[in-house]
């Protein structure tokens, strides 16, 4: 019985096992059958593909079992395939369509397995099995149906009263933009009832010009799109916009398929009054500080214009013949002032680096010069207080550079003084090494040290804020207002590099940065006529100093030139090396010998260096400090052949070595006052336009002194008066004056000039102002050149006579400048320009063949006259291209002999004829007549007999 029950349940044995063993094969199967049903979802194949494995196993373990019922463990897969699909949203038929799909498949495959038995009774138990699956995953379905619908009526209870809290607008519609749903913050915010929203367009919070934008929400969302979210507005029931944020995103039915959207609003107008009231202040801040830089400009104006007065008369006084006593006082005194217009520019510049506005302005500069004149000015406070100041450079630095030199200047004399300041005994060293350097750029690194009083490690970082120190009490001690080293730190940045300090309490400090310039060219040569580097190579030299900074930084000078140095610390050394040199047949060409030394001083040790028994050396050197005056007696009686001041710099020591080595005079540093400059060719016309009665009086002095006429004017009205009644060689005008200020009387006066058809008389700005960008304002305004207060004398001389003379007399108030030409045009007058031409650099090029340069001259004295004449005419026929032509070639013949300003006029004229301004160039033609004349007078004598 058993046996016949077996063979009757083989088939249904061996087709469970074909199920169980190839359950993946028909999964497959199944799935390339439903791709040919497209009323199945792919997203319904992906979850049915997930659960047919583990069923298919349960159902061919079934059928080797010979039983047709599903155990616990397969209606526990059909009940979780149901709950699976009710929860991912599928509608019944989905469901049933599973497994009503199954059932052929699997019947088909083991139709297709020849080893397989599948007789009728097998494919009925598989469709009794999947039936009962079907079942079970029905009832399932039904079940949880059921269930969440108990549930779901509490959980839509609880997610209403959410929504109806919620302080957001949150606002449902259909696909058409209909309100569907409207919760209290919604009607406390757009003014409407939920009764009179709902069933109306979501187009009635919108505001005309918002109306795209909610056709815009609505095609977004119907595309399945959610909206993040944007400020915008929306219009209440009464008018009135609102700030809000809104969102949205779609509303989709089981099928997902996008049915309508919500939406959720935030209202900001908090945040957007806070955000205007932020800008508001921000404007407010703006005119703040558009007020306070006026101010700035206002009181630097006030207190530069008595500062130019005091500085004006200080110089002035100071290029008298003066006692002793006198000028050390006028010096202290113009000491004083410095300081307070140091001060002045402090605050000044606080306020650009505050406001941003602050900009390097870069030119050439020599690097030599510009630490030469900080250590200058330091070495006198420093040797007051009996303190050494040295500058060591090493040799491979470059000198000839393109930076901002001034704020470069300001840095450095900011760190030297600094640290004299707070130095009471030992040493200030500056030293400048290079880190790096190309054809075209360098790297500086620049090392200010110190034996001073130290900062304590807290206190390093708060030394760069502004009106700080590192102790208050040091203000009181020490003085300073707390603002240099933050303003050089700031710079610094500007020059590309870190301000950066290495301090101890009672050990001093080090500061320290890099700066990154641009290279200007050759590096220039300490030569003179007399002395070259060649006369120094067998020239044997003795340095006497105790303070081992200077010693070794003369003795690296003297070695790079080829002088043979040696140094020595005291007086005993110093006699005892001379004498040795003598006894061995090397005696020092030279001796060098500082001023002040312990035991036996400089001037001790001179006397008895001239009396040495086999002759002292040739030439004796002594180095004094910057302030000779308690030693004055003394350098008058001491038998020294030079005197060289502290500190030491390359030019001064190699123009004093080069002095003593010729025989020259004693080499002694002068200020340079206005006897120093060279005559003027002739006496200008100036009108001074100020209004301080002090600043007349200085200006209207120091050009007197250079034979100059000056006509005072008290503000700009009166200036337009006195413009219009003569004529002037040059205008001085101050920028900020009662009545009306310097730019608008540059402004009339130079439309005045351009109605009468007058060459402009050169205006050249005296002002106070110096915020950013002032230059380019008064170059803008009209103006020929720039002066800042308080005005330097010889400055103020050099910058009038250099417009004055180049300009020439300017015709008379009325008179058209229309060129005229005489029989003689070579004949000089009083207009002219100041030529000159550097035959040296001619010659140079030429090889020396004077000849040739005979030859050349006699060219220009032809061919000038012909080619002046030839651009007035192209410019009177309005043939712009033929008076370019030969105002090129009259360039070209000036440029021949470094002619500057005949070649420069020349450039100006081809360049106004190319833009085509005719009557400007017939304007300049007298000037460039000028100075070509000139030139032909400079060029007659080199001409010899060629020339007529």
């Amino acid at each position: 019985m058993a046996d016949s029950a077996g063979d009757t349940d083989k088939p249904l044995v061996e087709a469970g096992k074909a199920i169980r063993q190839h359950a993946n094969d028909i999964v497959s199967l199944w799935i390339d059958r439903a791709q040919q049903s497209p009323e199945i979802p792919f997203a319904h194949r992906q979850q049915l593909r997930d659960h047919l494995p583990s069923l298919l196993e349960h159902v061919g373990r079934h059928l080797e079992n010979g039983r047709s019922t599903l155990g616990k463990r397969s209606e526990a897969a059909a009940e979780s395939h149901g709950r699976q699909r009710w929860q991912l949203g599928w509608r019944l038929d989905d469901v049933v369509r599973d497994y009503q799909t199954l059932r052929p498949v699997l019947i088909d495959y083991l139709l297709d397995q020849k080893s397989l038995d599948v007789t009728p009774e097998v494919q009925s138990a598989i469709a009794e099995l999947i039936d009962e699956a079907i079942v079970e995953s029905v009832q399932s379905f039904l079940e949880f149906q059921d269930s969440f619908d108990t549930v779901s009526h509490r959980t839509a209870a609880e997610f209403s009263a959410i929504i109806s809290s919620s302080a957001d607008a949150i606002i449902s519609m259909d696909i058409d933009g209909t309100i569907q749903s409207w919760n209290h913050a919604a009607q406390r915010i757009y003014g409407y009832e939920e009764a009179e929203a709902i069933g109306q367009s979501g187009r009635i919070i919108h505001s005309g010009e918002r109306l795209d934008e909610f056709d815009t929400l609505l095609n977004t969302v119907k595309r399945g799109h959610s909206i993040e979210s944007t400020d915008t507005t929306r219009v209440t029931k009464d008018g009135k916009e609102v700030a809000v944020a809104v969102s949205a995103s779609p509303i989709r039915n089981r099928d997902g398929e996008v049915i309508g959207c919500s939406t959720i609003a935030h209202d900001i107008s908090d945040r957007v009054r806070a955000a205007e009231a932020l800008k508001r202040a921000l404007e407010d801040a703006e005119t703040a500080n558009r007020t306070k830089g006026r101010f700035l400009a206002n009181v630097s104006h006030e207190l530069r214009s008595p500062m130019n007065a005091i500085v004006g008369m200080l110089s002035l006084a100071l290029d008298e013949d003066l006692t002793t006593e006198v000028r050390d006082n006028l010096q202290v005194a113009q000491e004083a002032v410095r300081q307070l217009n140091q001060l002045v520019d402090d605050l000044l510049d606080v306020s650009k680096l505050d406001a941003g506005s602050f900009k390097l302005e870069d030119g050439p500069f020599s690097l030599r010069s510009a630490l030469d004149e900080t250590m200058r000015l330091a070495s006198l406070r420093a040797y007051q207080k009996g303190i050494e100041i040295a500058c060591q450079i090493d040799s491979e630095v470059p000198d000839a550079l393109i930076s901002d030199s001034l704020r470069l200047q300001q840095v450095l004399n900011n760190l030297v003084n600094n640290a004299v300041k707070f130095t009471e005994r030992g040493e200030v060293l500056v030293e400048v090494s290079l880190v790096e350097a190309n054809d075209s750029d360098c790297q500086i690194a620049f090392r200010v040290s110190d034996t001073g009083i130290g900062i304590s490690r807290e206190d390093r970082e708060k030394i760069f804020a502004p009106f700080a120190q590192a102790d208050a009490s040091s203000t009181r001690q020490f003085g300073g207002s707390g603002l240099g080293l933050s303003i050089a730190s700031h710079l610094v940045a500007c020059l590309g590099g870190e301000l950066t300090v290495e301090s101890e309490l009672g050990k001093g400090s080090i500061f320290s940065f890099v700066g990154y310039f641009r290279r200007n060219g050759d590096e220039p040569r300490l030569e003179t006529p007399a002395v070259t580097r060649q006369h120094m190579q067998d020239v044997s030299a003795l340095v006497v100093d105790d303070h081992e900074a200077n010693r070794a930084i003369v003795q690296e000078l003297l070695s790079n030139w080829g002088i043979q140095a040696r140094g020595v610390e005291t007086g005993e050394e110093a006699l005892q090396e001379l004498q040795e040199g003598l006894e061995q047949d090397r005696p020092y060409q030279l001796a060098i010998v500082d001023a002040l030394m312990p035991r036996k001083n400089g001037f001790e040790l001179i006397e008895e260096i001239v009396e040495l028994d086999n002759g002292p050396p040739a030439s004796i050197l002594m180095i004094s400090p910057s302030d000779r005056t308690m030693l004055r007696d003394q350098c008058d009686s001491v038998p020294a052949d030079a005197f060289l001041e502290k500190p030491i710099s390359q030019s001064s020591l190699f123009n004093t070595v080069a002095s003593v080595l010729t025989e020259g005079e004693t080499v002694e540093a002068k200020p340079v006052g206005l006897g120093g400059l060279a005559t003027p060719q002739r006496s200008l016309s100036v009108l001074v336009v100020e209004d301080t009665k002090a600043n007349q009086r200085v200006v209207q002095r120091v050009l007197e002194r250079r034979g100059h006429q000056c006509t005072l004017a008290g503000n700009g009205r009166e200036a337009i008066e006195y413009a219009r009644e003569r004529s002037f060689d040059v205008i001085l005008m101050d920028v900020q004056m009662p009545v009306m200020d310097g730019f608008q009387a540059t402004a009339a006066i130079r439309e005045w000039e351009s109605r009468a058809q007058l060459l402009p008389t050169p205006i050249i700005a005296i002002t106070a102002h110096a915020m950013q960008g002032d230059r380019d304002r008064c170059l803008a305004a009209g103006m020929s050149d720039y002066i800042a207060k308080p005005l330097d004398i010889l400055e103020l001389a050099q910058v009038v006579e250099k417009h004055g003379l180049l300009a020439g007399t300017p015709s008379q108030p009325g008179i058209n400048l229309t060129p005229q030409h005489d029989n003689n045009p070579s004949t000089p007058t009083s207009s002219e320009v100041a030529e000159s031409i550097d035959l040296s650099g001619v010659l140079k090029r030429l090889r020396g063949d004077r000849g040739l340069l005979a030859d050349l001259a006699a060219c220009y004295l032809e061919d000038y006259q012909g080619l002046l004449q030839a651009v007035e005419d192209g410019a009177n026929a309005g043939d712009t291209a033929e008076a370019r032509r030969n105002a090129h070639s009259l360039k070209n013949l000036a440029m021949t002999f470094n002619a500057e300003q005949s070649s420069r006029l020349a450039t100006e004229m081809e360049e106004l004829l190319a833009d085509g301004h005719q009557q400007a160039s017939l304007q300049k033609l007298p000037v460039l007549t000028s100075a070509c004349n000139q030139l032909a007078d400079l060029l007659r004598p080199y001409a010899g007999d060629s020339a007529t």
